[in-house]
C-alpha cells in the first residue's frame, strides 16, 4: 500500500508477486490478504484468474462473512468478470460487516465501477454516491455515528481514495490523480 501511496507502481508489483509467492497458495492462512493487496488497483502484474481462486477459497471456508464475499467480488472484478462481480458484491451488501463496517464502503465502489463496466451508468453513479458520502462521514473524526463504530485506519484511508479515485475517473470521466503523499489520519 505504501508503494502506491507514493506512486510506485514497479514496487508494488513487486510486492504482489512477494506476497504471491510466499502466501498465494489456496491453502495458505494469509492467501486472502495477499489477494487483497493484489487487487488493490489495476495491473497489480498478479494473474487475475489465481486472486480469484485465492478469494474463491476464502469464500468456501466462510461464505456468510462480508470480508471474503467482498474480496472475491473485487477479484472478480480485476479479471473483468463483471457480471459475476455484481452478483457477489451485491450479496457482500447483505452480509453483516461488523466489527469494521467501514469496510462496506469497499463492496460499494467495486459495485459502482462494475456497475460501470456492464452499462449500467444509473447504478454505477448511485453506488458511487453512496460511497462517497458515506466515505466523507467516516473521514470525519467529530462524527459519532454507529456506522462508524470503529474510526478508519491509515490503510483503510488509504484504499479507500485509491477506490475513490479510481471509480471516479472510471464513471465520471475525471482525470485520475496522483495518490496522496501526505496522508494525514
Amino acid at each position: 500500500m505504501l508503494s502506491l501511496q507514493d506512486g510506485n507502481l514497479d514496487g508494488y508489483r513487486k510486492v504482489c508477486a512477494d506476497m504471491l509467492q510466499r502466501f498465494g497458495k489456496a491453502d495458505e492462512p494469509d492467501a486472502g490478504d495477499a489477494a487483497w493487496t493484489c487487487a488493490l488497483t489495476t495491473n497489480a502484474g498478479a494473474d487475475p484468474a489465481h486472486l480469484v481462486l485465492l478469494a474463491e477459497k476464502a469464500v468456501a471456508k466462510s461464505p456468510k462473512e462480508h470480508w471474503d464475499v467482498n474480496l472475491l467480488g473485487a477479484a472478480l472484478y480485476r479479471a473483468g468478470r463483471c457480471e459475476d462481480a455484481v452478483k457477489r458484491l451485491t450479496e457482500a451488501t447483505a452480509l453483516n460487516a461488523d466489527p469494521y463496517r467501514t469496510n462496506m464502503l469497499y463492496t460499494w465502489f467495486f459495485l459502482a465501477m462494475a456497475h460501470h463496466r456492464l452499462g449500467h451508468a444509473d447504478e454505477a453513479r448511485r453506488w458511487l454516491a453512496k460511497a462517497v458520502e458515506w466515505q466523507n462521514q467516516a473521514s470525519r473524526t467529530d462524527v459519532h455515528d454507529p456506522f462508524m463504530a470503529t474510526p478508519l485506519s491509515w490503510s483503510d484511508r488509504l484504499c479507500l481514495e485509491l477506490f475513490h479515485r479510481e471509480a471516479e475517473a472510471l464513471i465520471l470521466g475525471k482525470p485520475a490523480a496522483e495518490t496522496p503523499k501526505d496522508s494525514k489520519k
